[in-house]
């Protein structure tokens, strides 16, 4: 369960556009939520529309809705539902998606017909929406970004009248959690965590090369927990100077209280979707973020204190997305995935060497490994992954590289942005699938992260 829990995280940390599901569903659905109201969706309460506004040979597919808030940390499923309230067969004809009251996305039969056929089907340009009948739409993460979307619809007869569904998606968005410590560390001489233990010792071979390890096997800490609670307020350049090995950095980062929020930033550019990560000054500054926010904190935190501190990025079938960090020191590698170290979710196994824990716990991303050679440990995720990532990549960077996932015909594709002071190597890749990826140009636009 744990793992299909991570799976899910990392599913929707790292996403663009996700345009999850449209449905049509027949007359026995709609006679049901006529009956019995909408399906419920947590936050969203919609009512069907029963009439429509004509002018000219346009009409309106009336529909009244409650505004829609994106109120807390991963909630971002939100739906609607469209009724031909006509007596005619309706055949689409265009979905514009508005961000913002100025960005126009519009799939036609032309251009995103993928996403047409989502909703009705290959054979979307034959397919009738009979009177009565229903389309459910669900979007599962319309973007950090926004602060408001349109859907509008369009539809037309035989006769060549349109009709039209417009739906405003409002949307707030807010941290969840606390970047306020949840216990206080003040008074604390020790420097054992809830999972992370300073007298550790052990490794555990888990793979053919892989070892689980304690943090304390990539140094000591100098200081007690409440010497760390007293570090919580200062600024980021003052903690990176101070902090120098991984214990250190977990100390910090767990009594500091680094919470989850949604913070990357979309921005289209020449066709590209770029989503574009949290630097790892403001990382630490803000204290909160998704899983590039985190992997760009720990970069930044252990800046120069190893001989290579840099990022394993992955990459799903469906073009979603996790990254992580690795440290080289000497001659081992060691992964470790900050997601699983929040304290707002902590899904590591005690630093005990007992494997039950262990296996109990998130495994593989849920705890610290280390092996001479990265090739094993890709093995490790590939074999033992439910849903292994299709493609893996291994980079040093100042922070995570802007990325985009495209959708086409003939699978995903995924964008990196070039960097000549960055060299990403492929680590995996699967032969078999449909996932590629190129670079190209960096975005010329950033984020004002300031």
């Amino acid at each position: 369960m744990k793992k299909l829990i991570a799976a899910l995280l990392a599913l929707i940390l790292v996403s663009n556009l996700a345009l999850i599901y449209f449905a049509v569903e027949n007359n026995r659905l709609m006679k049901q939520m006529l009956e019995n109201g909408a399906p419920d969706s947590g936050n969203v309460s919609e009512e069907i529309p029963v009439k429509q506004n004509s002018t000219g040979n346009v009409t309106e597919l009336v529909h009244v809705s409650e505004d829609k808030y994106l109120t807390e940390t991963n909630d971002w499923i939100f739906d609607f539902a469209m009724k031909n309230t006509t007596e005619k067969p309706l055949f689409i004809k265009y979905l514009n998606i508005i961000d913002n009251g100025a960005e126009d996305f519009i799939c036609d039969e032309n251009n995103h017909t993928n996403i047409i056929e989502d909703i009705l089907g290959p054979e979307f340009r034959t397919t009738p929406v009979a009177p009565g009948d229903i389309l459910y739409w669900r979007d599962g993460h319309p973007g950090e970004y926004l602060n408001t979307r349109t859907y509008l619809f369009v539809f037309t007869d035989s006769e060549g009248n349109e009709y039209t569904f417009t739906y405003d998606y409002n949307l707030i968005m807010e941290v969840g959690g606390s970047a306020v410590p949840g216990v206080d560390y003040s008074s604390d001489s020790g420097k054992d965590l809830a999972t992370i233990f300073y007298d550790a010792s052990f490794s555990e071979e888990v793979f053919d090369g892989v070892f689980w390890v304690p943090a304390r096997t990539l140094g000591e800490s100098r200081y007690t927990n409440g010497e760390i609670s007293n570090m919580v307020s200062e600024a980021p350049e003052v903690k990176q100077q101070k902090i120098s090995t991984l214990y250190e950095a977990l100390q910090l980062y767990q009594i500091g209280g680094f919470c989850a929020a949604d913070d990357n930033i979309r921005i289209s550019e020449n066709g590209i979707d770029w989503e574009h990560h949290k630097p790892g000054y403001y990382a630490v500054l803000t204290n909160c973020g998704c899983c590039a926010t985190d992997s760009n904190w720990l970069n930044y935190i252990l800046k120069d204190d190893y001989d290579e501190v840099g990022f394993i990025a992955t990459s799903q079938r469906d073009g979603s997305g996790h990254i992580y960090n690795y440290i080289k020191d000497g001659e081992w590698y060691y992964f470790i995935d900050l997601t699983h170290y929040r304290t707002d979710w902590v899904a590591t196994a005690p630093e005990s060497g007992n494997l039950d824990e262990y296996y109990r716990s998130d495994f593989i991303l849920g705890n610290i490994h280390r092996t001479k050679s990265v090739e094993k440990f890709v093995s490790y995720v590939q074999n033992t992954f439910g849903d292994p990532p299709g493609l893996m990549f291994k980079y040093t960077a100042e922070n995570c590289l802007a990325v985009d996932g495209l959708k086409n015909q003939s699978g995903v594709t995924i964008v990196y942005e070039k960097n000549p002071d960055v060299s990403v190597e492929i680590i995996f890749d699967d032969p078999n699938d449909s996932l590629d990826f190129r670079f190209e140009e960096p975005p010329k636009k950033r984020p004002n992260w300031g």
